[in-house]
């Protein structure tokens, strides 16, 4: 068969970074001998920064990579990132139906920009798409908001809830990292019964094996290693985090080092946070070796 993946945030071959969820489905779907093409963007949510200069395409892994010029941005939540998101859809929309059609399309949500094109797209073509939900969007920002303005904010996203209750109801099927997820796209495709099933997110443990270079060391003498691999947003509660460093920071008997890899919007507040804190340690976004080096030291 013929496969696209679609997604506007994953990393991809040349990132050099730890494969996530469309990489492995790329990779399992290629070993199986299907043609697959993976659609994103130049720009890398995770770092911030462009990964080429213009539209770019490459063969890597047994698929093929199409990453297509949209807006960059630095902040998670801005304007310029919904701009940067319209944009990728909108170049999606010309460069889809200028190749050979393909059997099926797997796009992730977020955004919802890029899945309402591939929805279009699918349905004016009768292939069937599945939507792969990361982040229940626009729920999940609505959810952050405190209890007694969450009606306003539900109000104000009306528009944007529209657009994925008509992706869902377009949608041949649906998958996502929770039950919780899947159940939440089945509720807005009603009165359709769409099928869904829960795919949560995997390690290969024998490509960590093959990143570290070399087996596990020995446990040695020494602080307690507490390690956050991940975003720094609002969906994690990092400030837990701090605030046991800041309790253990004057205990001697219960010594421990708190080490934060990765980036994200909430970085410069929570380094603020644990200014003074001498175990806690941020080191910024790393690739999938270092990080794999990181959890065996």
């Amino acid at each position: 068969m013929r496969v696209w993946l679609v997604t506007a945030a994953e990393p991809i071959p040349s990132d050099g970074v730890r494969p996530m969820r469309f990489m492995g489905l790329a990779r399992a779907l290629a070993a199986r001998g299907h043609e697959v093409t993976l659609w994103t963007q130049t720009f890398f949510h995770h770092t911030k920064r462009h990964r080429f200069p213009t539209d770019t395409e490459y063969q890597a892994e047994g698929y093929r990579v199409v990453a297509l010029r949209a807006f960059g941005y630095r902040r998670n939540v801005s304007l310029r990132r919904y701009a940067s998101h319209w944009r990728f859809a909108q170049r999606l929309a010309v460069a889809m139906p200028a190749r050979p059609a393909p059997d099926v399309v797997v796009a992730s949500l977020p955004p919802l920009d890029t899945v309402a094109t591939v929805a279009d797209y699918c349905a004016a073509r009768a292939i069937p798409f599945v939507v792969d939900v990361i982040d229940p969007w626009p729920d999940v920002f609505v959810d952050l908001l405190p209890p007694t303005i969450r009606p306003v904010g539900r109000m104000l996203s009306a528009p944007l809830a529209r657009r994925a209750r008509r992706i869902f109801r377009l949608a041949r099927s649906v998958t996502g990292l929770s039950e919780q997820y899947v159940a939440w796209a089945r509720r807005l495709a009603a009165p359709r019964d769409v099928p869904g099933r829960v795919f949560y997110p995997a390690a290969d443990i024998e490509a960590f094996d093959r990143l570290t270079g070399a087996p596990a060391p020995a446990a040695e003498a020494g602080p307690l290693r507490v390690v956050y691999a991940g975003a720094l947003g609002r969906a994690y509660d990092l400030d837990c985090l701090i605030d046991c460093a800041r309790m253990l920071a004057s205990d001697d008997r219960h010594a421990a080092r708190f080490l934060i890899a990765g980036d994200g919007p909430e970085r410069e507040r929570l380094g603020r946070r644990a200014a003074g804190l001498a175990n806690v340690e941020f080191l910024g976004w790393l690739d999938a070796g270092a990080l794999a080096r990181l959890l065996v030291a």
